[in-house]
């Protein structure tokens, strides 16, 4: 009788939940992939345009009065010093003074033309916004994260040829709400994938450091996306949502307008006032 030479496969007998735990780990990592991918493909102008749309408005205000203010206490700084030269106060004194203020004010009118634009931006954004579904949405973020999982180096551990060919896709449908390319990148990758399967017979010691690898990934990623809501315009999603944040701040901002308001109603007259005042009758 010939015996069987044949080795019989071992499977390590924790190497089932070993591979359970994997995949429930690159599952997680692609969760927070997608989230990061939200804040910077989709959330980020939003936001930006719903603080602008709310607070950024009257903050342009503010610089416009504060610009107001900063240019008539110079001309009331230069007329002054012709004044105490024992100059009268002449027309072609006031083009002088009012190019010196222009000069300097150059800078300043720069910021305010770009919160202009800011605002007139926000307006275009909010205008063409668009609401998804709870069905689109669910489409959207699964076929994205199972893209993840096929594609992304830190899931699968290395960049491949599908990912350099298909990631850029990816993130352009995904920006753009587009669930129905997301899903035809989906079966398309899913075709020409050569991801080994889970029961490829890989040593057991390699399973565990990969499981040591998605963990280490897992939280820089999370330590990332942290870092991300904490700053502008990520962290406006939660104070944008605090209705009492929100009134306080425009109460705050409106006060700020007022006052400066009233104090150039002020610098006003006493311009006035200086520009009628003869050489030596100024004290």
């Amino acid at each position: 009788m010939r015996l069987d030479t044949t080795s019989a496969i071992v499977i390590h007998p924790e190497a089932i939940s070993i591979q359970a735990q994997i995949d429930l780990l690159k599952d997680r990592l692609g969760a927070v992939l997608e989230q990061i991918s939200l804040l910077k493909y989709r959330a980020k102008d939003v936001l930006a345009a719903l603080y602008v749309e709310k607070i950024g408005s009257l903050e342009y205000q503010l610089l416009c009065t504060q610009i107001d203010a900063r240019s008539l206490r110079r001309r009331i700084e230069l007329v002054t010093a012709h004044l105490n030269r024992g100059a009268d106060i002449t027309d072609d004194i006031l083009a002088e003074i009012e190019a010196n203020i222009d000069a300097e004010m150059k800078e300043w009118r720069a910021k305010a033309r770009q919160q202009e634009e800011k605002i007139r931006v926000s307006a275009a954004i909010l205008g063409n916004l668009t609401e998804l579904d709870r069905e689109t949405h669910g489409r959207i973020k699964s076929s994205y994260r199972k893209l993840c999982r096929m594609l992304h180096p830190d899931i699968i551990g290395e960049e491949t040829d599908l990912y350099r060919r298909y990631w850029q896709e990816v993130q352009d449908a995904y920006a753009a709400c587009n669930g129905d390319l997301l899903e035809s990148l989906l079966s398309v990758v899913k075709a020409k994938s050569n991801n080994i399967s889970s029961d490829d017979g890989t040593p057991f010691d390699e399973m565990a450091k990969e499981v040591s690898r998605l963990e280490r990934l897992i939280e820089k990623q999370a330590d990332d996306l942290a870092a991300m809501r904490a700053e502008p315009p990520f962290c406006y999603d939660a104070l944008l949502r605090d209705n009492e944040w929100v009134r306080n701040k425009q109460q705050s901002l409106k006060a700020s307008i007022a006052a400066t308001h009233e104090e150039c109603c002020r610098l006003k007259v006493a311009l006035e006032f200086l520009i009628m005042t003869k050489p030596g009758n100024l004290h």
